[in-house]
């Protein structure tokens, strides 16, 4: 070990900020009366359910057995707010698909885009609160509790478990989102734990997402 902490949560929740704040500016800009308009975003909004849902399960797969043990009913709230939070992921998920239904007149389609558009700004306050939260409270638990070791183990664990397809969606908003040193190291990790294949593959997706000139400064980096 070379006693720098083991980071749990910050760089992807910081791309997970970098998603949905992205796709914010996309529904505040969108005229809900035009259809194709809305068909143009629903990929996007696919995206960003998937990514909620998926890193949710994540969380309450590898992280929360770890803070239950370490502190007794430790993990129960986050778990709580998760599913507090994905009952408003599918509200909102309903409410879009009103959106795309071709048979609601104009000016009712524009009604219901405001609504989602509102809907999905109380969503995310909620969720910027959550992810604090466990950025300060559950990273400081787990690290006053947990050996390096451990959570290292944890977290290869939990992006072992994530197929490629999905890793490389992760890497399009994650990479921009980071600072150089961050991606350094998350692209090192995977250097270390990927065949040279795989990670030519990720490191591809990785400069495509960053651009040519920090690529250049993360290569440099990435060899020191």
């Amino acid at each position: 070990m070379n006693g720098k902490q083991v980071d749990i949560y910050v760089n992807v929740h910081k791309g997970i900020r970098n998603l949905i704040t992205r796709f914010l500016f996309q529904t505040g800009s969108t005229d809900w009366t035009d259809a194709s308009a809305v068909a143009r975003l629903q990929p996007e909004w696919e995206q960003v359910t998937k990514i909620i849902r998926s890193h949710h399960a994540h969380e309450d797969q590898f992280i929360h057995p770890l803070l239950s043990r370490i502190t007794p009913g430790g993990h129960r709230s986050y778990e709580a707010e998760h599913h507090a939070q994905l009952d408003v992921l599918t509200d909102l998920e309903a409410h879009f698909t009103r959106l795309a239904d071709d048979d609601v007149p104009q000016a009712k389609r524009a009604q219901t885009g405001l609504e989602f558009y509102r809907g999905l700004n109380l969503f995310y306050g909620d969720f910027l609160l959550h992810l604090h939260r466990e950025e300060v409270e559950a990273e400081r638990a787990l690290h006053s509790l947990c050996i390096p070791e451990e959570l290292m183990t944890t977290m290869g664990a939990l992006l072992g478990s994530i197929p490629p397809e999905e890793m490389m969606a992760y890497l399009d908003f994650m990479v921009p989102a980071m600072n150089l040193p961050e991606c350094a190291e998350l692209l090192g990790g995977m250097k270390a734990g990927s065949p040279p294949e795989v990670f030519k593959a990720m490191a591809d997706r990785a400069r495509k997402a960053r651009g040519e000139s920090d690529w250049q400064k993360l290569e440099a980096l990435l060899v020191q």
